[in-house]
């Protein structure tokens, strides 16, 4: 539920118990979700080729082309063999 700025405004100034909830004895507006609430997913992990290395924008193309994008974050680990720190 996606609330505009007018309808938080006017649920922080609503005092009636009906725009809040109680989490562990604290009490939160209900537009607030509590930790528990949210999913969170892996994060996809990306192993990309010596060519994608030496030009990050083939992997930026190959990654949109393969539909990473709906992703919104991706982890790029590059491979042991090209990882000299």
């Amino acid at each position: 539920m996606d609330l505009t700025d007018k309808e938080l405004i006017e649920l922080e100034s609503e005092d009636s118990s009906d725009s809040m909830r109680k989490y562990n004895g604290v009490t939160i507006p209900k537009y607030l979700r509590h930790p528990n609430e949210y999913v969170f997913l892996e994060v996809p992990v990306i192993v990309p080729s010596k060519e994608e290395m030496d030009n990050p924008f083939l992997l930026v193309r190959r990654l949109h082309a393969e539909g990473y994008s709906r992703h919104g974050v991706v982890k790029i680990r590059p491979d042991k063999s090209m990882w000299n720190p």
